[in-house]
């Protein structure tokens, strides 16, 4: 389906993304006795911009949202296909999208830990974790939280933009033990008082 025309709601570089709103997924249960719907945890529904649709799904919540994710990359990959330009441009657009899904993927899993000492010289970080919630190991992968280191990055040959660090490994778990670890970090931007302690550091 083809929009009948489109209209700029904001300006910025070619290619750019603005938020429009949000989806949201809530878990309930219902029964043949009743038409109501009990969620599992209460929510706002007032300002939805419709009625909210109901589905079932026997896996729950991480099943809708593994067929939404599914249907983006279904999408995208439709879009790279159309998109006009040569092959290193092309090749490159499809480096980023696989990224971008693969963040998708793994960015929900992510947990952040807490930072207790830098070593700026050997660009090491002592933090402690939660063993309950992470099984950390030597060569786990740490990266930095997306929104909180910005680097300039190539747009198109001659475009270059400040913008998000992309998502790849900053640095690696190299002792972890009883819920502390020292962390590798492969780049002088560590977290410090002097940062507020940005930028956060996530391990799997």
């Amino acid at each position: 389906t083809r929009p009948y025309r489109s209209i700029a709601l904001a300006s910025g570089f070619f290619g750019a993304r603005y938020p429009l709103g949000f989806v949201t997924v809530h878990e309930g249960n219902t029964s043949v006795d009743s038409p109501t719907i009990d969620l599992d945890t209460p929510a706002d529904l007032s300002g939805a911009a419709v009625a909210p649709p109901v589905y079932a799904c026997p896996k729950g919540k991480q099943d809708t949202l593994r067929a939404a994710l599914l249907g983006y990359a279904a999408q995208e990959s439709e879009r790279l296909e159309r998109q006009e330009g040569s092959e290193d441009e092309k090749g490159r657009a499809r480096k980023e999208t696989a990224s971008r899904l693969v963040e998708m993927m793994v960015w929900p899993h992510l947990v952040e830990v807490n930072v207790i000492d830098t070593f700026d010289k050997d660009r090491a970080v002592f933090a402690s974790y939660d063993p309950g919630k992470v099984s950390a190991r030597p060569g786990m992968l740490v990266f930095y939280a997306s929104t909180d280191v910005y680097t300039q990055q190539r747009l198109y040959e001659d475009l270059w933009l400040n913008m998000t660090y992309p998502f790849k490994a900053a640095g690696h778990v190299v002792h972890a033990v009883n819920g502390s670890m020292l962390l590798q970090m492969k780049h002088p931007c560590l977290p410090s008082n002097a940062t507020k302690n940005l930028p956060k550091l996530l391990v799997p």
